[in-house]
This record gives C-alpha cells, sequence and structure tokens, in this order.
C-alpha cells in the first residue's frame, strides 16, 4: 500500500538588510508550525520604513495648500546660511525653503550672479531643481520625505518620485538630502527633457534675502538636461566655518538614499509576481520558498528578505488495520508533531456520523467505530481537526482511506 501525507508547515525565516539605512527587512510569518490548508500570513515593514506623503494639487502660481504655510518636521536642527532650522516647506516644483509661505512662482528663475536681488527670484531655499513638473492635469502623490539615521548622523531626505513634467511624457526623480553635519545632497536619479519653457530649470541654493547662491553657471534658468535626459547626477553643497559660504562637489559619487516604495513577492519557481503588497496569504502545498524584493519608487532593487515553509509529516492519506507495518495500522496526529497544542481529531462516516474523536496525540484511529466497536466498512472518511494555536481555534479538513 502506497502511503500519502497531509503536512503541518515549519517556518524558517531568512533576513537580509535595507543596507543604504541600516535597517532591517524582514518577513514575519505569523506562526511557525501551520496545519495543512491553513492561509499563513506573510507580512513585511515596508509601511514602517517609506516616507511621509506630501500632497501637493497643484503648481506654485496657483492658490493652494502649500501657500498657506505648512511646515514639516526636520528631525533635527539644521542650519542653512548660519540660520538655524527645525523645519522645511516644500514647493511643487522641484524645491524646499525654509521660507513661509514658499516662493509663488513655477516658472524657472534666475538666481544670483545671474539676478539681481530686485527680481522675484527664489530666496531661503534649495532647488532641486525647479523645473516645470505638472500636478494638475495627472493628480496624484509624488512628494515624500524621511528622517533616518542617529544623532550625530541623522538625514532628512525630501523627494519626488517620478513626477510628470510638463509636456513630456517621461517623469522626473530626484532628492534633496539634509545632513546633520549641514552639508546638503542632491540627487537627480532621472530628468527628462521638456520643450515646456524651453527645457530651462535651476539648480541651486539661495540665502535669505536672495543676494547669494551658489548655482552652475549652465544650470542657472538654463536649458542644461539634454534631450536623452539627465541620469545618476550628485551635487554636494558643504558650508565652512562661516556657515556663508559653500564649496560645491559637482563630481562626487552618485549615493542616493534608498528609500523603500513598493515590495514584489515571488514563490521559488515561478517567474511571475504573487503579489505586491506588504502583506501576502499563502496556501502552500509543498516546501517552499517564497521571497519579497524591495525597490526604490525609481525600480531599483535594494534588497530582498526570503522564507522557507518546510513540511514535516502530520496524517496519512490511508491506513490498513491489517497491514504488517505498524505505522501504517492507524490513523491519527504523528508522534513527532505532537507539541503543536491543544487540538482535537473528529473522523466521520459518509452519513456524516462520527466514528473517532480524540485530544490524545497517541490515541489512533484503529478503524473500527469508536476503537471499540465494529469494523468501519472501506471507503473514504472526512475528518475534522481543530487546533489551538495562541488561543485561537484552526480548523483544518481532509480525507482518509480506510483500506484492508
Amino acid at each position: 500500500m502506497r502511503v500519502w501525507f497531509h503536512m503541518v508547515w515549519l517556518i524558517v525565516l531568512c533576513i537580509t538588510k535595507l543596507s543604504a539605512q541600516n535597517i532591517p527587512f524582514i518577513i514575519n510569518p505569523v506562526r511557525d508550525n501551520i496545519i495543512s490548508g491553513t492561509p499563513i500570513i506573510l507580512s513585511t515593514n515596508l509601511n514602517l520604513i517609506r516616507g511621509n506623503e506630501i500632497v501637493i494639487t497643484k503648481n506654485d502660481n496657483v492658490a493652494d495648500i502649500h501657500r498657506a504655510g505648512n511646515t514639516y518636521p526636520i528631525g533635527f536642527s539644521f542650519n542653512f546660511f548660519q540660520s538655524p532650522y527645525d523645519y522645511f516647506n516644500v514647493g511643487s516644483n522641484g524645491y524646499i525653503t525654509f521660507q513661509i509661505p514658499p516662493w509663488p512662482q513655477h516658472l524657472p528663475f534666475s538666481i544670483p550672479p545671474g539676478a539681481s536681488p530686485q527680481q522675484q527670484a527664489p530666496k531661503n531655499c534649495i532647488l532641486g531643481p525647479i523645473k516645470n513638473y505638472d500636478y494638475e492635469s495627472k493628480p496624484g502623490t509624488y512628494a515624500f520625505y524621511k528622517t533616518i539615521g542617529n544623532a550625530p548622523n541623522q538625514q532628512l531626505i525630501v523627494y519626488w518620485c517620478n513626477v510628470p513634467v510638463m509636456k513630456s511624457s517621461e517623469t522626473a526623480t530626484f532628492q534633496i538630502v539634509l545632513n546633520e553635519d549641514n552639508s546638503i545632497e542632491n540627487h537627480l536619479i532621472y530628468l527628462p527633457y521638456s520643450d515646456y519653457a524651453g527645457n530651462r530649470a535651476t539648480q541651486g541654493i539661495v540665502n535669505q534675502d536672495g543676494t547669494i547662491s551658489f548655482p552652475d553657471a549652465l544650470r542657472n534658468n538654463h536649458s542644461w538636461i539634454p534631450f536623452t535626459g539627465l541620469r545618476n547626477n550628485t551635487w554636494k553643497y558643504t558650508p565652512d566655518q562661516s556657515g556663508t559660504n559653500y564649496s560645491v562637489d559637482t563630481n562626487g559619487a552618485f549615493n542616493p538614499v534608498l528609500i523603500p516604495e513598493y515590495i514584489i513577492w515571488y514563490e521559488a519557481g515561478i517567474t511571475k509576481p504573487i503579489g505586491y503588497e506588504t502583506q501576502l496569504i499563502v496556501w502552500p502545498k509543498k516546501t517552499t520558498t517564497y521571497r519579497a524584493e524591495v525597490f526604490t519608487c525609481w525600480n531599483y532593487k535594494i534588497d530582498e528578505a526570503s522564507v522557507t515553509i518546510k513540511v514535516i509529516d502530520f496524517l496519512v492519506d490511508a491506513f490498513n488495520p491489517n497491514s504488517n507495518i505498524p505505522a501504517n495500522k492507524t490513523f491519527g496526529i504523528s508522534t513527532s508533531v505532537s507539541a503543536i497544542g491543544l487540538f482535537t481529531l473528529q473522523v466521520y462516516n459518509r452519513w456524516g456520523q462520527k466514528v473517532f474523536q480524540t485530544s490524545d496525540p497517541n490515541h489512533r484511529w484503529n478503524g473500527k467505530m469508536n476503537n471499540t466497536g465494529r469494523d468501519c466498512p472501506i471507503g473514504v472518511y472526512p475528518w475534522v481537526l481543530i487546533v489551538n494555536i495562541d488561543n485561537n481555534p484552526i480548523t483544518n479538513r481532509g480525507t482518509v482511506t480506510l483500506v484492508r
């Protein structure tokens, strides 16, 4: 006689890390012993480490929520041109500012030395860069912020993800990073070419009264983004001891902060994704490895974690009271998994009459009515197993074939 098995699932966890932030990326199985057929919830901590949303509904030249003086916490004290700030504000067209309310324009403007102080140009801000982004015709959430790290190495990351660009079929993604040592990083992940406003854009920093700024001569309200778009470019602004002058490094290594944005689940051996949420419900039928891959908003894979669900013997699919093999003579809980906790096993005949019940892992059905009466006829018998896990009753059902 060939004997098949139902299973209990033993979960083994493998953890990797989001190295850019030193934050563990974790898959959390709800328990470590699962009855065959019971749904397993696999969850991650992705929703705890992504950025906070900044709602931008209109461009800055239209009165909206961001001209009303909303501020967001930096998370630490940051000095900008000698002045300390613990908050920032956001201009929709690609800049952060310490001015309340923000500069009420959305077109790129020249900043000193390409403009006079009298010109209506942005002040007290970091332009990362100002370009013509489009929130009105393509509404959505495109801007986020997140403070990470521990003192004295904390960072505020303000980032725009796949924001629509006027007169372009492509989107822009970039970051402005404030470091606790008062330096500033500006990571341009991708900026597309746009015919709107002559493809002009402005990148740089400007002081409180608009008299001092640090732009590139070719990025100060010029068309400096190539037709193929600009990729993987980093600027860094570092203040001197006085806090009034900044050195600008335009040749530094491209090293944006990798903020987790979305997740893809896979089952080993299957190339098609099986889920995209931070939680996944699975019903494994065999030993299976599940993998969760976490990505940035610009589709860069940060890291992955995996969980393997291994199978051990639980209930046979068939038994023969007349077998010469002792293990095949009865039906019940395998002694190898008897430590699963409180349980009740019930067996019924095809008319719904209970023929066996036990809560003792050493008590097994021998094929007789209640183990003491007449022999039950050969056939298929439904069974119900109720296991108490974490004070929650979990019910599993199946069938066993009685042969003689």
